[in-house]
């Protein structure tokens, strides 16, 4: 990008980061989308481009995302996604407001984080963009299992996988069935969970997002070591972490440490099976 600038062409450099965003993204390279939407967004300041510069601190906001400086992250995004409402540009003021939700529910903020993909939702649905409206709504399940409402979560899940099906974005269809794998997980049904997070994990393959087979595989072997299937799991965690080596990313340390926890006599599943019936009978 810093090319297009030395060559005087600034108005390149934002348009160019815009386009490899999602790409560089999906990758893992969150280093080189960093150093291109720093350069992308001086360019469109210096120009006085207000559209640059909305679409350069989104894809900054996106690769602060990735590298897990979560407040600059935040700052960049919703900056982003003010932006774009001032300029008319409500898509995309959308998918800001559900970036800046994902910020929040990494730090742990689930409440807020749904009221981010809610309000993405109303906007998506009022200009009638049903690719947004699928988006929003995987998100929304997603924050919705993190506070523990599993049977409005399917639901939401649901109704963004018809979506995702009928225009045809595997990428999202993956991300669905991962929520809802990890929603039939929490609630017990893990062997439902390790059909959903398989399915997630074929249509990755496809779309070649790095990250997310991951966070899937990391999913699916919690599943298995659920069922009571320790070499499974395993063999899941350890796929995982080859991927999130590669990327240096911080969630390796998390999917490392289930690889030395005990297992579980007879399976998660079943031991809590147990417990609610002694509940039940006592």
């Amino acid at each position: 990008m810093s090319h297009s600038v030395a060559a005087g062409f600034d108005s390149h450099a934002w348009q160019l980061t815009a386009a490899a965003t999602e790409f560089l993204n999906r990758q893992g390279h969150w280093h080189d989308l960093a150093s291109a939407a720093g350069t992308a967004l001086a360019a469109a300041r210096g120009l006085g481009d207000r559209d640059g510069e909305a679409h350069a601190r989104y894809s900054l906001g996106i690769a602060c995302l990735g590298l897990g400086r979560h407040r600059d992250g935040r700052a960049h995004l919703e900056h982003a996604a003010d932006m774009f409402g001032q300029l008319g540009d409500t898509a995309r003021q959308a998918r800001g407001r559900l970036v800046v939700g994902e910020v929040l529910r990494q730090q742990g903020h689930h409440a807020a984080a749904r009221r981010q993909a809610e309000h993405a939702l109303r906007m998506y649905t009022r200009i009638g963009h049903r690719a947004g409206q699928a988006r929003a709504l995987t998100n929304l399940g997603w924050h919705i299992t993190q506070l523990g409402e599993y049977p409005d979560a399917l639901i939401r899940c649901e109704q963004a996988l018809g979506l995702h099906r009928e225009l045809g974005n595997l990428l999202g269809e993956a991300h669905t069935w991962d929520h809802l794998g990890y929603a039939r997980h929490r609630m017990g049904r893990s062997a439902d969970a390790i059909t959903c997070y398989r399915r997630a994990l074929r249509l990755l393959r496809q779309v070649t997002d790095r990250l997310e087979q991951a966070r899937v595989l990391a999913h699916l072997g919690d599943a298995h070591r659920a069922v009571g299937d320790r070499r499974a799991a395993r063999d899941a965690w350890r796929r995982s972490l080859v991927i999130l080596d590669e990327l240096r990313h911080p969630y390796a340390a998390q999917v490392r440490s289930r690889m030395h926890r005990p297992a579980v006599a007879g399976g998660t599943d079943r031991v809590l099976a147990a417990v609610r019936e002694d509940v039940i009978v006592g």
